[in-house]
């Protein structure tokens, strides 16, 4: 979103934007925001949605968690393995499977609400985590666990069907879309062969 926000501004630096980030869905149709990025498909027929791409979610620890607890075996259910996971509040209930493996034998070591936490706890060596891949991939910290094993979820760019000709929401939803097309690009874009 910051590259989005920071394209927005060189063009249109009249425009103020008013960022909110919280796993609590505003309601659009009561015009608690203009615009949302959100990992859910709505279903409101008042609202226009678009899908602005697929992330990957993957298994990771730091290499502290690793070092002391070694690498959890497949099929064990976590068994001996602390995990950090999302607040039971923000799905319903806690996920049963991280990455598909079964949670039955696990520590809850921590619940969170919002994916810069779940990167920090993991990150710290509090227990293994289902991350986003782009969030987690870079962090030098961080090692992915059973690197053929992930989910996907889509991101979805959605506002009220009234506000989506309006100049200025237009212009941020422009912006948005632009930065999400661009990292699709990077991420399938071929990689220079070594040597």
């Amino acid at each position: 979103m910051m590259p989005a926000i920071q394209n927005l501004r060189d063009a249109h630096p009249e425009l103020r934007v008013s960022l909110t980030t919280s796993t609590h869905l505003s309601n659009l149709t009561r015009r608690e925001a203009d615009i949302a990025v959100r990992n859910v498909r709505p279903d409101n027929p008042d609202l226009i949605s678009r899908r602005l791409g697929r992330r990957e979610l993957g298994l990771y620890a730091s290499k502290r968690y690793l070092k002391e607890y070694g690498e959890p075996r497949r099929g064990t259910a976590f068994e001996g393995h602390s995990v950090v996971v999302y607040q039971r509040g923000l799905f319903g209930t806690r996920p049963e499977a991280l990455c598909g493996e079964p949670l039955g034998n696990a520590r809850v070591a921590l619940e969170v609400n919002s994916g810069l936490m779940l990167v920090e706890a993991v990150g710290r060596g509090m227990g293994i985590g289902e991350l986003a891949t782009y969030m987690a991939q870079d962090s030098p910290n961080l090692v992915r666990i059973w690197p053929d094993c992930h989910e996907f979820f889509d991101l979805w760019l959605v506002m009220h069907g009234d506000l989506h000709r309006t100049a200025r929401v237009r212009a941020v939803a422009d912006a948005i879309v632009h930065v999400f097309e661009e990292s699709d690009e990077k991420a399938v874009a071929p990689r220079p062969k070594k040597g």
